[in-house]
């Protein structure tokens, strides 16, 4: 993120991109070694070695990136390291040893701890590596969890009840009500209430321009109209899925038309009733049978992501810079609390709520704070470590930090006054300059 926030700053030099390849060569290649079953520890270390000789030019932006890479890459190496560990000689020979020679055994373990100590550097002491695996961890369960139980049954009810009201009103072609049933009942009712309605204008349309062709056209020419509908339907089908289900449409009714002895509107009326029936019957269950626990409000998780934002900026921001595992709880929990709001935001626009004052502010404030994340991951690799001289604080230091500790103990704030904050002409400025 930081070296994506500043390509778009300024253009980077010779060493930067050489960097900046070195970067990208080294992640695809961690990327191919993480699948393997164990994954092989040394062949991080000829990576580990280039970046340590890239970070050794100039002191800039990338440099430091290079740097901070290459620690990240020898911790992973020593967390591949341990987990490669196989199990101890001295292990081995006391489970190989028979249980008659135990003063044999205590003899062997005596003089290979003897050796062990005296072969360890003193900086680093002995440690048991059964201490620091990871605890087993439980098994999965067998049952499925209670999302995947409450829409089955959704769906189950949903599937009859569709199906009793197509035998009620006598529609031929009841299966088609019931299929769209299980193709529209989704979750959640942000996912179904789209699809219900691209399901409907889909099938009204497709059907009524099928029940034209089937009464204008002759038989021929229909024969040769199926293979460019279903061309059509697999073409569209990730593209936009009212159309598909339009074209669809006319190619179920169509070849339903010429293997039975009713009329070509016949069947196009069938198909749109059912899919209608079927549509809004999953709808309906989606509400109101056994609904999901409702998320926090939009405003309510923005509001939490902006705090989050503003404290991980003033960590960033604030010399000396701070080290990584103090930077890293502040990060992922401003990354975390963004990404809810943001999926939330979108679950709105779905519902038709993007015309909303409301939901137009929470939106512009998460562009904001994702700037502000941006622009602060370049400002902590920017930051002079402890031991710097130069550790004079900068002004967007002051200013992040009297937001951060302004807006730390309020629990709920309007978007009007967070958009306020966020537009603020000194730190528009600090993050223009970044």
């Amino acid at each position: 993120m930081a070296l994506e926030h500043a390509a778009f700053s300024h253009a980077p030099t010779q060493a930067a991109r050489r960097v900046i390849r070195l970067l990208t060569l080294t992640l695809q290649r961690v990327a191919r070694e993480i699948p393997a079953n164990p994954p092989r520890a040394d062949r991080l270390a000829r990576d580990i070695a280039l970046l340590r000789r890239a970070s050794m030019g100039e002191d800039d932006i990338h440099i430091r990136a290079a740097i901070f890479c290459a620690d990240a890459l020898q911790a992973l190496q020593a967390a591949w390291n341990t987990v490669d560990t196989p199990q101890s000689d001295e292990t081995e020979s006391l489970t190989s040893q028979p249980a008659s020679a135990p003063g044999h055994v205590a003899a062997e373990r005596g003089q290979h701890t003897t050796t062990q100590h005296a072969a360890a550097p003193p900086a680093r002491p002995q440690t048991d590596t059964r201490r620091e695996a990871a605890p087993p961890t439980r098994p999965a369960s067998r049952w499925p969890d209670m999302l995947f139980i409450r829409h089955a049954a959704r769906l189950a009810v949903a599937v009859l009840a569709a199906y009793a009201i197509s035998l009620t009103l006598n529609l031929p072609y009841a299966y088609w009500a019931m299929m769209a049933v299980v193709v529209v009942t989704q979750p959640s009712v942000t996912s179904t209430l789209p699809r219900a309605i691209e399901r409907v204008a889909g099938s009204m349309a497709g059907g009524f321009v099928a029940a034209l062709m089937g009464v204008f056209l002759p038989q021929y020419a229909i024969l040769l109209l199926i293979f460019p509908l279903a061309a059509a339907t697999i073409a569209l089908r990730s593209v936009n899925y009212a159309l598909c289900v339009m074209f669809m449409s006319q190619l179920f009714v169509l070849v339903t038309d010429l293997v039975s002895t009713t009329h070509g509107w016949d069947v196009a009326l069938s198909r749109a009733a059912n899919n209608t029936i079927g549509s809004l019957v999953g709808l309906v269950a989606c509400v109101f049978l056994w609904p999901g626990k409702r998320p926090a409000p939009l405003a309510e998780l923005v509001c939490s992501a902006f705090t989050a934002n503003l404290h991980y900026a003033a960590l960033a921001a604030c010399p000396p810079r701070a080290t990584w595992h103090t930077l890293e709880p502040a990060r992922r929990t401003a990354g975390t609390a963004s990404s809810r709001a943001e999926i939330l935001y979108q679950q709105k626009r779905l519902e038709g709520l993007h015309e909303s004052e409301n939901v137009k502010a929470c939106g512009e404030i998460l562009f904001l704070l994702r700037q502000l994340a941006g622009a602060a991951s370049i400002w902590w690799l920017e930051q002079p470590g402890a031991d710097s001289p130069d550790t004079a604080p900068q002004p967007r230091a002051a200013i992040l930090a009297d937001l951060a500790g302004h807006y730390a103990q309020q629990q709920s704030l309007l978007p009007q006054d967070m958009l306020t904050a966020l537009r603020q002409p000194a730190l528009m400025e600090i993050q223009d300059n970044t």
